[in-house]
């Protein structure tokens, strides 16, 4: 192959590549020293959410108290102690904070966003995956 066909060759993939990449934009909703509340655009352009969404404030309280997480341990750990029982994903502290701003979140949001949150926590340096 040669040199130009090489170069013709990666810029069709790349031009192609480029066509398919949905640039991601980032809107704060509210930001402070607890936490930020966002939307993002998805990066699946394939995929349509309904939003925007009414959600009552109480059922997105519910919802949060309801999340549970469950640390991941090794099987040598787990014969050792046995499997911990999951806790709450959030401090009820955290789901006063969160649950009013996630609430407006999923209200602005259009089809194309989702509703993303960090939460700032100074006490802690454990990774939490929610799956």
């Amino acid at each position: 192959m040669s040199a130009i066909t090489a170069w013709g060759s990666f810029a069709l993939i790349m031009s192609i590549s480029a066509c398919s990449l949905v640039p991601t934009v980032q809107t704060p909703i509210h930001q402070s020293e607890r936490g930020t509340v966002a939307l993002r655009t998805f990066s699946d352009s394939e995929f349509k959410a309904s939003h925007p969404k009414t959600l009552e404030s109480t059922m997105m309280l519910r919802v949060l108290q309801g999340l549970r997480v469950q640390e991941q341990k090794s099987t040598l750990s787990k014969l050792m102690t046995g499997d911990v029982p999951p806790v709450p994903a959030f401090s009820q502290d955290q789901i006063l904070y969160l649950a009013p701003l996630l609430t407006s979140a999923f209200s602005q949001a259009t089809a194309e966003e989702q509703v993303t949150f960090l939460l700032n926590n100074n006490t802690s340096s454990k990774k939490i995956s929610i799956k």
